[in-house]
């Protein structure tokens, strides 16, 4: 099966291409071997990526403006926004600032976070490709890693933050505009579910 390696902060992983059912497992024996290439489905480069299910594009901040799914060719993302990191920097809290988020804090309008992005192409392989957006905000720094996969996983977009957090009075959300609709939903709480 396809196999890639990674290099990530002095630790090596491999990663294959498994294809394991539900409750169900696979024995796969490594060893090297092979010629190496590959057929893949998966691209690659700082404005977009794709692979066998979806095909997303990034604007100049790093932003995903659109999502494609390649399976009934429908954009995911809604008319007009972006899948980005939103900051609240007015949050008026005095007393449990860390927990409390308050109404008005919410309903205001979010700043973009734009400050120095670079985005940069971190993994190119069979298995798994990733690239990296970093931007600033103030004195807080933000790497996001987008990750797409080969295999048994084709169908799930990865999205990894790593926050260096140096706002004070101030909220981080992650935003999802998406352009589906549901009149339900369920609710999950420490002790059940709405």
């Amino acid at each position: 099966v396809p196999s890639q390696i990674v290099d990530r902060d002095g630790k090596r992983m491999l990663l294959i291409s498994a294809k394991v059912g539900p409750v169900g497992y696979a024995v796969y024996d490594i060893r090297k071997g092979g010629n190496g290439k590959t057929a893949s489905v998966l691209s690659v480069s700082e404005k977009g990526m794709e692979n066998s299910v979806y095909k997303l594009s990034f604007d100049a901040n790093g932003d995903i403006c659109s999502i494609i799914d390649k399976r009934c060719g429908r954009e995911l993302v809604e008319t007009g926004k972006t899948v980005r990191l939103a900051l609240f920097t007015k949050n008026e809290s005095s007393r449990w600032p860390a927990w409390e988020i308050l109404k008005e804090t919410i309903d205001a309008d979010p700043v973009s976070i734009t400050d120095d992005v670079k985005i940069s192409v971190v993994e190119d392989g069979p298995v798994r490709v990733s690239v990296c957006i970093e931007r600033r905000h103030g004195e807080s720094s933000f790497k996001q890693y987008v990750r797409l996969t080969n295999g048994g996983q084709d169908d799930r977009i990865d999205v990894v933050n790593d926050v260096l957090w140096q706002s004070t009075d101030a909220l981080l959300k992650a935003e999802f505009p998406l352009s589906i609709f549901n009149e339900k939903a369920v609710y999950d709480l420490g002790v059940g579910t709405i």
